[in-house]
């Protein structure tokens, strides 16, 4: 695992006995161990300090917040009773705020029932087999480092609209014309490319087509393909948008000028 990503991870938990807090200890030095940084009150809060704004401090300002759930933090949480109820409340209202955020982490650490109320909705890593430690800690890596940007682009993907060749396919009347077999034949490419999730390639034969279109003086049909084109492109890395911007300027150089401007603004 890299260790590159030089995430605030923070750790919100009840200090239920020194087994716990050692625990917790445990897991705290392992992220350190792989390069996050690790906010917690065992490493991070001295004497005389306040307690409360350390709490909001670093829920508010880390990248992830890792939730330990015990039957004891459960408790403290569902009554918003002492320093766990604290934070679980000023948690529960960030996730109010935004229901789509990965900030959240829970980890369950009793084998009994112990997850507070305001996480039940939020899938957790188990982590009370301590067998299972080291396996665990895999899965709790990949979730830390998994950023609301990458399941924004993975849900993009899986939301992304495979185009419909039903109109060829239930085509029965004389013998289909060259020129549109040939737009039959580079719209099974672009086909085949959205199902591998191709998008440059995706661009390209749309391309082909919408050119096609303009010669046969079918405009509306080419802007449809460039409203194809434009969802392609968002799907894409920066690095694949500059070429893609290159193969779009042959086709209309003020679409390749403007195109990040005209997604940006429908979105």
């Amino acid at each position: 695992m890299s260790s590159s990503k030089n995430l605030f991870v923070s750790i919100s938990y009840s200090q239920d006995n020194l087994d716990h807090k050692r625990w917790v200890s445990k897991l705290a030095q392992t992220l350190k161990n792989e390069g996050f940084k690790v906010l917690v009150d065992i490493f991070n809060l001295h004497g005389g300090e306040d307690i409360n704004e350390f709490m909001e401090n670093v829920i508010i300002h880390s990248d992830k917040v890792l939730i330990i759930m015990t039957q004891g933090y459960k408790e403290k949480a569902d009554k918003r009773f002492a320093g766990a109820g604290y934070e679980a409340k000023l948690i529960a209202n960030l996730i109010k705020e935004n229901q789509h955020t990965r900030k959240f982490i829970p980890i369950k650490r009793d084998k009994d029932d112990c997850i507070p109320n305001f996480l039940k909705p939020l899938v957790f890593i188990d982590m009370s087999d301590d067998n299972l430690f080291n396996e665990k800690i895999e899965d709790l890596l990949l979730a830390i480092s998994g950023s609301d940007s990458d399941y924004d682009d993975l849900i993009r993907e899986i939301n992304y609209q495979i185009d419909s060749l039903q109109p060829y396919e239930e085509y029965y009347g004389d013998t289909i014309p060259l020129i549109e077999q040939k737009k039959y034949q580079l719209s099974l490419k672009v086909q085949n490319a959205q199902s591998e999730h191709n998008f440059l390639e995706v661009i390209k034969y749309k391309i082909q087509i919408a050119q096609i279109c303009q010669e046969q003086n079918k405009s509306q049909d080419a802007y449809k393909l460039e409203e194809g084109i434009r969802e392609a492109y968002a799907m894409l890395s920066d690095f694949e948008k500059v070429q893609a911007k290159s193969i779009i300027a042959d086709y209309n150089s003020d679409m390749a000028l403007y195109i990040d401007q005209d997604i940006n603004r429908n979105k």
